[in-house]
């Protein structure tokens, strides 16, 4: 039934795309990304994810660590040719349709440069699978920062990042699980305690 599911709703993506209007561009959703340990490996309380209306989504992680200091990925993401190789840290976006509960996530690869990297991605096509007549509304549900996510995953998130834009339907670890969600979770949607 899932795979129908999915199915259809990548159908409807693509008639989307010619006839449906992107989100209204007035709202947007950002939150600070916290460490999830006081040691190595986490990232500063100074990350953060933003999502606007409009369908892009925008991630800067800063300060990340791991045993051996602040960590510098390949690049390999952000070149002419982007590919994926392992070293990556993955921001993955949770939310959920409101008009019908459709959960989804959304993996954003960050490569870093002295601990500190950002990305920018659009799901404007993702938005589009909205109908009219309906609520167009998402509901976020919190981001996650792993990483790095290891060279065994990088074939199968690279596949998917490049079939869906990284976009993961009914996401279920164990029937459909984000094959870019690997390595040490670092980062969390939410405030840090003072």
């Amino acid at each position: 039934m899932r795979k129908i599911s999915q199915f259809f709703l990548a159908s409807v993506a693509v008639v989307g795309l010619v006839w449906v209007p992107a989100a209204s561009a007035g709202t947007k959703y950002a939150t600070n990304l916290v460490p999830t340990s006081l040691t190595a490996p986490n990232l500063s309380r100074k990350s953060k994810v933003r999502v606007k209306g409009n369908g892009e989504v925008t991630v800067i992680l800063k300060k990340v660590q791991d045993s051996g200091g602040r960590v510098t990925t390949d690049q390999s993401w952000s070149g002419v040719s982007p590919m994926i190789t392992g070293d990556e840290y993955f921001v993955i976006l949770k939310a959920t349709f409101v008009a019908d509960g459709t959960p989804f996530h959304i993996s954003v690869p960050v490569e870093l440069q002295n601990g500190a990297g950002a990305a920018t991605i659009s799901i404007a096509a993702l938005f589009a699978m909205v109908p009219p007549g309906v609520v167009r509304s998402v509901e976020a549900t919190g981001a996650d920062v792993y990483g790095p996510l290891g060279e065994d995953k990088a074939a199968g998130c690279e596949a998917a990042i490049f079939a869906s834009l990284g976009i993961i339907l009914f996401p279920d670890p164990a029937l459909n699980p984000n094959p870019c969600l690997g390595g040490t979770k670092i980062g969390v949607a939410g405030i840090l305690i003072p």
